[in-house]
């Protein structure tokens, strides 16, 4: 390593290390730990650049028959958790909700199939989040377009949401519907979350 470059990298690393403690002023307990330590350091690039773990996921465990979907909105079930020990997310198998416990952002997806009558004309459905808590839709909904004369329609929806300080601790459900005409629907699928962001909570105090 050249003498320059050394040189730049320790000046870099010092600007770095105050930015970070300035950072820190209201987490650092002067009474307990006058001078900053080391671990402070760590803890503050973690929180803040890598994601913390939150997961989950639940899935049908066989097709589950819906009846007959059209303008209105279904709750699409779910009968068995994926992970068995979710961490950040809770989930409730008996009324198919989900909570996510901290806000940040988080990747969803869904995926699975639909059986239903056959028709000669194509047709679409979509699907949805729905705020329990606040009585809400999610604005965003997912299409799902059929073929005509075909008795299946795929899901493979995926996506980001970011769950803010107000919303955390909310319960949400799935939802299907808001579309066209199906007539003996059954459905698989499978649910994940889990997070992608940056720690937003305050930190611990020492």
């Amino acid at each position: 390593m050249s003498f320059a470059f050394s040189s730049w990298l320790n000046a870099t690393r010092s600007l770095w290390e105050r930015e970070v403690v300035n950072k820190l002023d209201a987490h650092i307990d002067p009474a307990k730990e006058p001078d900053p330590h080391e671990q402070y350091l760590l803890e503050s690039v973690a929180v803040q650049v890598f994601a913390f773990a939150a997961y989950g996921a639940m899935h049908n465990a066989a097709p589950v028959l819906i009846g007959d979907l059209d303008i209105g909105w279904d709750t699409v079930p779910y009968d068995t958790l994926s992970v068995a020990t979710p961490r950040g997310v809770v989930f409730s198998l008996a009324n198919n909700t989900f909570q996510i416990v901290n806000d940040g952002v988080y990747f969803i997806g869904v995926s699975g199939a639909i059986a239903h009558n056959e028709l000669n004309a194509g047709r679409v459905t979509f699907m949805r989040l729905f705020n329990v808590t606040t009585a809400t839709p999610d604005p965003d909904t997912y299409r799902m377009a059929t073929g005509r004369n075909s008795d299946g329609t795929p899901i493979a929806w995926f996506a980001l949401t970011e769950v803010t300080e107000a919303e955390k601790g909310n319960e949400y459900r799935l939802e299907i519907g808001g579309g066209d005409s199906y007539s003996g629907v059954d459905i698989t699928t499978a649910f994940s979350v889990y997070n992608v962001g940056e720690w937003r909570e305050p930190l611990p105090e020492a």
